[in-house]
């Protein structure tokens, strides 16, 4: 992609940025960056957008190395953490919003958006499925505990394509971002 992903632009801010405020906006009070270095340039972007750093040692195990770090850092009182990978940059307010009222109301192990039938990103877990997600054996990640877990999920039915749209390479960014959209996408 030629930067790391969380330092893509999104109009003048970065992915990182973006999401952070998204996040915040949304309802989510402690918002926690897990980083493989802890004062890299990314780590002071998270910093100044308001977000916490914490540090994954071992990123090659994907995503869930960083899910399974942030469980460990959690206040153990707390009812469940939403997750939500930083190439998900078209995620709404709206939708977070949405998805953490849903999650207080109703308290499913898992909270997951869906878009036209498919299922998305982020996912709120219930702090019941921590034990299950910090475990060595998950051949697919935390994808694991959600196919384990779908028949009791609060699945949400959202008006929100960016639930699905994962900017994994170039060509999915410019699609989603060229240029005339990025600048109008900042000023939101």
């Amino acid at each position: 992609m030629g930067t790391p992903k969380p330092m893509l632009k999104v109009g003048n801010r970065t992915f990182l940025e973006h999401m952070i405020s998204t996040l915040k906006r949304g309802g989510c009070e402690n918002i926690l960056v897990c980083l493989p270095d802890e004062h890299g340039p990314i780590a002071a972007k998270t910093l100044q957008a308001g977000g916490t750093v914490i540090l994954n040692t071992n990123p090659k195990n994907g995503p869930i190395s960083s899910l399974q770090v942030a469980i460990a850092h959690l206040n153990p009182k707390i009812s469940g953490v939403l997750f939500c990978p930083v190439d998900y940059p078209l995620v709404t307010v709206q939708t977070i919003q949405t998805l953490v009222s849903s999650f207080k109301t109703i308290r499913a192990p898992v909270t997951l958006p869906t878009f036209k039938g498919k299922k998305g990103h982020p996912v709120i877990f219930h702090r019941d499925l921590f034990q299950e997600l910090l475990e060595d054996d998950l051949p697919e990640g935390a994808r694991t505990v959600v196919i384990k877990n779908l028949a009791n999920a609060n699945l949400i039915d959202i008006d929100d394509n960016g639930v699905t749209i994962d900017i994994d390479d170039l060509a999915t960014y410019r699609r989603h971002f060229p240029k005339e959209y990025r600048a109008r996408f900042s000023a939101r």
